[in-house]
């Protein structure tokens, strides 16, 4: 087996396993029985029933472990990406970074199978380049970066006056990382600067930090071997990835490259841009009367919170999202406008409910700011 042939086994290898790690560890996510709504692709489609649901998550876990094997790579990538599509199809909430990412590098393996490694090489550039980026804004020096470093900040106290600085240089970082990854002075330098990031990220979110957000454990894991397979002692020069791609190769181009820069003025996703912990996401924030905080399931209780305005309610939906399907809001309004949606049939009288969209927060201009009543969301 050629060196190139050998890496491109490990790369599928490695996302076939972070793709069913992720998958498990979110499998509410991907059935259809669930309080937390579905918001399909197209308005007139109708959530997968059970138990085909769950015949679908199997199968494209199963084509992922098939994958594996040599006779069966083919066919079983073919099919993962056939399952996984309607799965992303049925829900727009599915479409994490992570599950974005595994799904376009295993279309590189199917349809550039001969420039695979350079297109999964420029989508680990991109993940990195664009994160990195979506972090300049106010909110992640501010709110984010602190808590990522706070055990550091206990254990050097004199850091806390120069964090948010040093939030800034981070997310500078982080950008250089990917660009560095391209040159080939620079290459080795960026593989360790990226392993160092995702180990000190484990150590944060992983069970001897925060214990949090499980889902991206796998991910991070899979990010340092990508790291290593596509990049450490890799014989390819800085165009190849651009000028080797292919048709396919092209369409990445596009959706990793280009499209990212459009979410900077809100006009295309910030999950489907790479914005990782970026702290400019969009939010939505239900409030109800405390009557009808009393109709909702148990399932919500416990994540209501009582604010400071007499008898109202706040449901936060990325709190809700995190404890019905394990994995964080997808942040826009289409996904924010269904969610409480399926709350309005709890509404008995006029303007019990109101939904709060908060939007991205940059360095220039003001946020957006949009309300909603249940009779503007029917």
């Amino acid at each position: 087996m050629s060196p190139a042939c050998a890496r491109l086994a490990w790369v599928r290898s490695i996302a076939a396993a972070g793709l069913a790690a992720g998958m498990l560890l979110s499998l509410r996510l991907w059935i259809s029985t669930r309080l937390y709504p579905l918001t399909p692709v197209l308005p007139f489609l109708r959530p997968l029933p059970s138990p085909w649901d769950r015949v679908l998550l199997f199968a494209t876990v199963a084509f992922a472990a098939a994958a594996l094997w040599p006779g069966l790579r083919r066919p079983a990538t073919a099919g993962l990406i056939g399952t996984a599509l309607l799965l992303a199809i049925g829900d727009q909430s599915r479409w994490q970074p992570w599950f974005y990412q595994y799904l376009l590098m295993f279309g590189a393996i199917f349809f550039a199978e001969a420039r695979a490694l350079d297109v999964c090489r420029l989508l680990v550039v991109c993940t990195y380049f664009w994160s990195g980026l979506q972090k300049l804004n106010p909110g992640f020096p501010v709110n984010i970066f602190p808590a990522l470093v706070d055990p550091l900040a206990r254990v050097f106290p004199r850091l806390h006056p120069a964090i948010p600085a040093l939030g800034i240089a981070t997310a500078l970082a982080e950008a250089a990382i990917g660009v560095g990854l391209l040159w080939r002075r620079t290459r080795r330098v960026s593989v360790i600067a990226a392993i160092a990031m995702h180990v000190l990220l484990l150590a944060e979110l992983g069970p001897l930090g925060r214990n949090f957000n499980q889902v991206v454990w796998p991910w991070n894991v899979s990010m340092i071997l990508f790291d290593v397979i596509l990049f450490w002692r890799a014989d390819f020069r800085i165009a190849d990835p651009w000028r080797r791609a292919g048709a396919y190769g092209k369409l990445v181009v596009l959706l990793a490259v280009v499209m990212p820069a459009f979410s900077l003025f809100g006009l295309w996703d910030s999950y489907l841009s790479f914005a990782l912990y970026a702290g400019n996401m969009k939010t939505g924030i239900i409030y109800m009367t405390d009557a009808m905080a009393d109709r909702l399931p148990d399932d919500l209780q416990d994540i209501i919170y009582v604010t400071s305005k007499l008898g109202i309610d706040e449901l936060d939906e990325n709190d809700w999202s995190y404890a019905a399907v394990g994995t964080p809001a997808y942040s826009q309004d289409r996904i924010f406008r269904s969610a409480a949606r399926a709350l309005c049939r709890y509404e008995q009288n006029p303007r019990e409910l109101t939904l709060v969209v908060e939007g991205r927060r940059q360095f220039i201009g003001q946020p957006s700011h949009a309300v909603y009543s249940c009779s503007d969301l029917r």
